[in-house]
């Protein structure tokens, strides 16, 4: 499984006909050129979940940013690693292995 059917398996789970009215994910771009991701773990399997952040620059264009604060993943990254960002709350966040 790879990350988008692992994310939308996930989502559907926490889906109860409450949660998704007022939590939910958020995936936009930004203008760095990039991408933020924004995941709401409040009420979720994942809710009180701490990470070490993770911030990695390769000064090159190459860049991706990860952490969780005030119960919400938030991951920024170059145009290249949106899927780096959702392995990263799923293997980090959610403790799903992907193989």
């Amino acid at each position: 499984m790879n990350a988008l059917p692992a994310l939308q398996s996930w989502y559907s789970l926490q889906c109860d006909g409450t949660w998704e009215h007022s939590h939910g994910i958020s995936i936009s771009t930004i203008d760095n050129p990039g991408w933020s991701v924004d995941i709401d773990l409040t009420g979720t399997s994942a809710s009180g979940t701490q990470i070490e952040a993770v911030a990695i620059d390769d000064a090159k264009g190459s860049w991706i940013s990860c952490w969780i604060r005030d119960n919400k993943f938030q991951g920024r990254a170059d145009p290249n690693k949106l899927e780096d960002i959702l392995l990263h709350f799923l293997k980090q966040v959610v403790k799903i292995e992907l193989h």
